[in-house]
C-alpha cells in the first residue's frame, strides 16, 4: 500500500491506516483474554481503530489514491464495527 504513495504527507497517511487496522486486531486480541473494565477498554480501542480504518480507506477511495473498495470488504468492516459496539457497552 505504501508504494502507492508517492509524497511524504501520503505515506504517513498510508501508515496511520495501517497502524490503524492493526491495532484493531491487537486490541481485540487483548480484550478476549482481559475481564471487566480492562476487557470493555480494549474493545472500545479497538473500535475507535475499526472506525478510523474504515474512514481512512474511504477517504483514500475519495482522493484517488486507491481503487474503489469491494462493498464486500466494507460490509465486512461494518460487521466487526457493529459487534464490537455491542461487547463494547
Amino acid at each position: 500500500m505504501l508504494t502507492r504513495f508517492k509524497d511524504a504527507a501520503r505515506r504517513a497517511k498510508a501508515r496511520r491506516c495501517q497502524g490503524g487496522a492493526s491495532s484493531v486486531v491487537l486490541n481485540i486480541a487483548e480484550g478476549s483474554g482481559s475481564f471487566g473494565r480492562v476487557r470493555t477498554a480494549r474493545y472500545r480501542t479497538a473500535l475507535g481503530s475499526a472506525r478510523e480504518s474504515l474512514s481512512c480507506l474511504l477517504t483514500a477511495e475519495a482522493f484517488g489514491y486507491v481503487e474503489p473498495m469491494p462493498q464486500a470488504l466494507t460490509a465486512v468492516m461494518n460487521r466487526v464495527i457493529g459487534t464490537l459496539v455491542r461487547v463494547a457497552s
